[in-house]
């Protein structure tokens, strides 16, 4: 019964919605994985442009581990230092 409501409402359940919310999140900031980029498609498609949108945009209880969230911008931070320390040269 459950699980049919979670199919019928594109309910995210709570035990998954660390993990979702951080692939999304995860996919939105990794362009050049395209892996992400289906996983990301795939859960949109089926817990909702919403719920893919306030992982993206680390809405309040979006659900977004704080070390993924952490990483991911200190993973931003190092392409940035690569691509113009490559510009300089």
């Amino acid at each position: 019964m459950v699980m049919l409501l979670y199919v019928l409402y594109r309910v995210c359940p709570d035990e998954l919605r660390e993990a979702i919310s951080s692939l999304l999140y995860a996919a939105s900031r990794c362009g050049e994985f395209p892996e992400l980029q289906e996983i990301r498609a795939v859960m949109t498609t089926r817990f909702g442009k919403e719920f893919a949108a306030s992982a993206v945009e680390l809405r309040n209880n979006c659900g977004v581990n704080r070390k993924v969230y952490y990483d991911l911008e200190n993973f931003q931070d190092v392409k940035i230092c690569l691509l113009l320390g490559s510009i300089i040269q």
